[in-house]
């Protein structure tokens, strides 16, 4: 763009195949570039063809906007990245190797505990994991082996940082988050493409996010409402990175980012409701999980009809009515994020606003 050049034509991303016995797994975007000229330009998507003024970075017509990762907003809570064990999985432990240290290091020992961790994986399957926190000089012989395992792993890292905590194997390398008797509301890290929504879920026992998934102190339902919203998911499908194909969260680019307009508390109050709805919905199918309800092939219509009507509370909070798609959800987005970055910059520079 700085050289004068600019997106003429593109089609958007679509899986490749070929005939190979081993197909590779790759996606492809179409771009072609050419000066900067007056003339209208085709966008691709899928079967759709569209005829517009201008194809921006992220292939979304008539938006010329990058986005830009951002610390965290007064206007919003903080969603913070989980913790990072670096630990080679000897701290972090299903429920049943979880049995099995209790039982062997005694369930009266006051020198560790397990706490339940959450990554992507436990929170899409449900499947509990727990971490050994450490919390006083092991006595036991097991915890001392364990220990030893997470020195050595951490000894032969390529990370000069994760070398550092070899001597403190008991520690997590990256510590975010700490744990709360406050219910917390938890986001995987990584989500499929295929489904439509993002599926924040909520716990209210002790709990530590790992550095797979993002986690929110207190619970703030009006937040899990936007989370959970199509207008959201539609923001991190375009902006946010990969893994593979599959949107990759992350809370300076997603979350900080997001346009939110100034929220009342009655709107607040609308979209608590419209999250509990969603909540009690889930819990009416237990013991199915968040990937099992959101599979889209089988996902249960009255959770459907939840997501539709906090997608319906929340887009008239901001255009009055439904959008029509995904397309007019961004350009709308995108314009508010411009208005955004453009009213801070003249806030630390008056001269600019001048």
């Amino acid at each position: 763009f700085d050289m004068g050049v600019e997106i003429h034509m593109a089609q958007t991303s679509f899986k490749w195949a070929n005939l190979a016995s081993q197909n590779a797994g790759v996606t492809v975007v179409i771009v072609g570039l050419a000066k900067r000229h007056q003339s209208q330009k085709l966008l691709m998507a899928g079967e759709t063809r569209r005829v517009v003024n201008l194809i921006g970075p992220y292939l979304v017509p008539n938006v010329s906007e990058i986005v830009f990762a951002r610390g965290n907003q007064k206007d919003r809570p903080e969603l913070l990245w989980g913790n990072k064990p670096a630990d080679g999985g000897f701290l972090v432990h299903s429920y049943a190797e979880f049995l099995q240290i209790s039982s062997n290091i005694g369930s009266k020992s006051s020198d560790h505990e397990f706490i339940r961790i959450w990554g992507a994986n436990e929170v899409i399957s449900g499947l509990p994991r727990y971490f050994l926190a450490i919390t006083a000089k092991p006595a036991q012989e097991s915890l001392e082996d364990i220990l030893e395992k997470v020195r050595n792993f951490r000894n032969s890292s390529t990370k000069a940082a994760t070398r550092k905590f070899a001597d403190r194997p008991h520690e997590f390398v990256e510590t975010r988050f700490v744990v709360t008797n406050e219910p917390t509301l938890l986001l995987p890290g990584v989500t499929s493409e295929q489904r439509r929504f993002l599926t924040p879920v909520l716990t209210r026992t002790p709990c530590l996010p790992s550095n797979k998934s993002f986690g929110l102190r207190g619970a703030n339902l009006w937040t899990m409402a936007i989370l959970s919203a199509r207008l959201h998911a539609s923001w991190v499908e375009t902006i946010c990175t990969r893994l593979r194909t599959d949107p990759s969260y992350t809370n300076t680019l997603c979350w900080n980012t997001f346009p939110l307009p100034e929220l009342t508390a009655l709107q607040k109050d609308e979209l608590t409701a419209r999250a509990e709805e969603i909540l009690l919905v889930r819990e009416r199918h237990f013991p199915k999980s968040i990937a099992q309800l959101y599979d889209p092939e089988a996902m249960p219509e009255d959770l459907r009809a939840a997501h539709r009507r906090n997608d319906e509370v929340l887009e008239r909070i901001y255009i009055g009515r439904p959008f029509k798609n995904d397309t007019e959800r961004l350009e709308h987005l995108f314009k508010r994020y411009a208005k955004m970055v453009k009213q801070e910059a003249a806030s630390k520079s008056p001269d600019l606003e001048k």
